[in-house]
């Protein structure tokens, strides 16, 4: 499995959609949204200008998506031109290391698919909008798959984006540092130290440890502690381990060292972090 694949199976997002039939031709209140990790409108009929930083407005037909990784953005107007159908999307969480991949995206982008892919996703927003229109059994994990190729799909389209050198997609890109972190996330019980993660990147120790903190914008042992602190939550969570097997299942010598670990990355200990996030 791949990292990024990996990373959506461990961490699911928590979704609220609406879908809505604008009229106005004045900008959007959406000064009522709920803050978000991530925000998709998307245009379902009609058009819609995307203004940022006062800029010439954007025009974006069905198929497109404006995507947000701060919403509300008071530098973004969007304002719908007569009848435009639009469907909002709000990512209220940004769970262990999904974190990087929102980092990954620029604050605002526009997502404008060209030729067959215009279709292919045109019929997934309708899916979704069916989904959220008329809900049965199974929608909203329905649902949370479609918003996840839309994320993904957004992920590729920056991945096009010239001369990208930093950053976490950039790392996944990286012939040297995508090998240490598919190797972090397919083993997270082993004994990694830098020596280690080196031989794999193929570089000393501190040209390794050097290029990953430019790129990532961690040390790697601090990622790979919050890797296995997010598998530690999600396990927690599910309640099928003690904290002395997860220590163990997570490659800590003992429960300390487990404990120790999971405050520094989640601030608090592991009962008190799950009852806070109830």
């Amino acid at each position: 499995m791949d990292v990024i694949s990996n990373i959506f199976q461990v961490s699911p997002f928590v979704w609220q959609a609406r879908v809505e039939t604008e009229h106005s031709t004045s900008s959007l209140d959406l000064s009522e949204t709920t803050e978000s990790a991530l925000y998709f409108c998307v245009v379902l009929g009609g058009r819609l200008h995307a203004y940022t930083n006062n800029q010439e407005p954007q025009e974006l037909h069905p198929g497109d998506t404006y995507l947000s990784t701060s919403w509300p953005n008071p530098e973004v107007r969007l304002t719908p031109q007569g009848g435009a159908t639009l469907m909002h999307i709000s990512i209220n969480n940004a769970p262990g290391s999904m974190h990087h991949l929102i980092s990954a995206l620029p604050t605002t982008m526009t997502i404008k698919p060209q030729g067959p892919d215009r279709e292919l996703m045109r019929a997934l927003h309708q899916l979704i909008a069916d989904e959220i229109g008329q809900p049965i059994a199974g929608s909203y994990s329905v649902v949370g798959r479609l918003i996840d190729i839309m994320f993904v799909g957004a992920l590729r389209e920056r991945l096009k984006t010239p001369g990208l050198n930093n950053g976490y997609l950039a790392a996944l890109a990286d012939k040297h540092l995508a090998p240490a972190i598919d190797r972090m996330h397919a083993d997270p019980s082993h004994n990694w130290g830098l020596a280690k993660l080196a031989a794999i990147a193929g570089l000393s120790r501190t040209a390794f440890a050097t290029h990953f903190k430019d790129v990532v914008g961690i040390p790697p042992l601090q990622y790979l502690m919050e890797w296995r602190m997010t598998l530690a939550v999600e396990q927690i969570k599910m309640g099928t381990v003690t904290i002395a097997e997860l220590s163990n299942n997570l490659g800590y010598a003992s429960e300390s060292a487990f404990y120790k670990a999971f405050k520094k990355i989640h601030g608090s200990s592991p009962r008190a972090y799950i009852n806070n996030k109830r």
